[in-house]
C-alpha cells in the first residue's frame, strides 16, 4: 500500500490490519524457533555421526598399520607392539 492508501484508511482497518501483522509475526517466529532446533537436533545428530565414523575409521586403519607391520621384516620395524593403541579426540575437543 501507498502513504496516501494508508491516510484513507479508517483507524478500525490499521488495528485490523496491526492485529493480523503481529498474529503473522509471532506464527513465523514460533516456526523459527522450530526450525532452529531442528538445525541444531540435526547438527547434533551429524557431529555424533562424524565421530562415530572417524573412530571407527581409525581404529580400522590402526588395524591394518598393525598387520602390516607384523608382516614386515624385523629389520625395517623400530618399535611396535601389538599393545599400541590409538587414541581417538574428536574435532573440537583434546
Amino acid at each position: 500500500m501507498t502513504d496516501k492508501e494508508f491516510r484513507k484508511l479508517k483507524r478500525v482497518e490499521l488495528l485490523e490490519m496491526l492485529y493480523y501483522l503481529q498474529k503473522e509475526n509471532e506464527d513465523l517466529r514460533a516456526e523459527n524457533d522450530a526450525l532452529k532446533q531442528k538445525v541444531d537436533d540435526l547438527t547434533k545428530s551429524a557431529m555424533h555421526a562424524k565421530t562415530i565414523l572417524s573412530e571407527e575409521s581409525l581404529q580400522q586403519i590402526a588395524q591394518i598399520v598393525k598387520r602390516a607391520v607384523s608382516s614386515a621384516p624385523d629389520s625395517e620395524l623400530k618399535s611396535v607392539s601389538d599393545s599400541d593403541s590409538v587414541e581417538v579426540i574428536p574435532d573440537g575437543t583434546e
